[in-house]
């Protein structure tokens, strides 16, 4: 059997356009943590960092031949625009035709997932807007990742689902 990998891509941004960052997280069919990275994208929209983040780790996927892959995003606008449903923005048309190019002839499904399903890739990109300024960050192996990012890959790893609680106030009843 082939393997497969996981890809997970998402963004983060400060406005829409706003400063952001893209970032992607790439595990085995076991799991197991290959490769992470997040950039800085400079002053963008939501779904052009949503775009580069995607672009870049297809790029990466296929520059390491890690392929068969199923690429996860909880954009369900770039979903449908790749998917052909709706038609590409001008501002994204050449990273579109980039992605397009990377999944020519490859293995390469592209699927939504909710926001929930996407922390491990939402936690990588935000590293770099809340932690680490503006430089661009891989993590190449998992002891390069911190430790709460680790947490994230051994719940995802197990498929344990990361569900926050919060206290809800009513005025009849003190929950």
């Amino acid at each position: 059997m082939e393997e497969t990998y996981k890809y997970n891509s998402d963004e983060a941004s400060k406005g829409n356009p706003g400063q952001s960052a893209g970032g992607f997280c790439i595990r085995d069919c076991k799991g197991e943590f290959i490769f992470a990275a997040t950039y800085d994208l400079g002053i963008r929209t939501r779904l052009e960092a949503e775009t580069s983040a995607m672009e870049k780790g297809l790029n990466y996927c296929v520059t390491h031949n890690l392929l068969s892959v199923f690429l996860e995003t909880d954009s369900l606008v770039l979903i449908k625009i790749l998917n052909g449903v709706w038609e590409v923005p001008w501002s994204i048309k050449i990273q579109i035709q980039k992605i397009e190019f990377l999944r020519n002839n490859r293995q390469v499904a592209v699927l939504h997932t909710l926001k929930k399903g996407n922390k491990l890739a939402d936690y990588f990109t935000n590293f770099i807007l809340s932690f680490a300024g503006t430089e661009n960050k891989a993590f190449q192996s998992i002891q390069d990742v911190p430790k709460d990012g680790k947490s994230l890959l051994i719940m995802d790893a197990n498929q344990i689902s990361n569900i926050r609680i919060t206290k809800m106030q009513n005025k009849l009843y003190d929950l």
